[in-house]
């Protein structure tokens, strides 16, 4: 949900918005090092603006300890904080997390906290 009038005139959305399991990113092939920076709109133009985001499917996995799953929705929080991201909420039981983010690069947890994985 974006948080003010967005211009999509000109926009690829399948080219520069990827949503995954776990993940979202707008503008991830034009970060920095990818040799396209100057091609990110700047803050608050096409797609690159303030935005409420809400991930699904988002829990600890089955067969981690009651204490480690107690943990998670810290660890969820945690994430959000790290990404430079505003955490609004989390619930355990929907799988549901929600932030705002005030412009886009890449959202989620890694690869390591996915429920589908079998290592800890």
């Amino acid at each position: 949900e974006w948080l003010g009038v967005v211009d999509l005139l000109g926009v690829n959305l399948d080219e520069h918005v990827v949503i995954e399991k776990g993940y979202a990113s707008v503008y991830e092939k034009l970060e920095k090092g990818s040799g396209r920076e100057d091609e990110k709109p700047s803050l608050n133009t096409k797609l690159n603006g303030p935005s409420i985001v809400t991930l699904e499917g988002i829990r600890p996995k089955k067969h981690w300890s009651d204490a480690k799953q107690a943990a998670w929705p810290g660890k969820v929080e945690e994430k959000t904080k790290n990404a430079g991201a505003t955490f609004l909420e989390y619930n355990m039981h929907s799988g549901k997390w929600k932030f705002r983010t005030e412009h886009w690069s890449k959202y989620g947890l890694g690869d390591s906290d996915s429920e589908d994985e079998d290592e800890d």
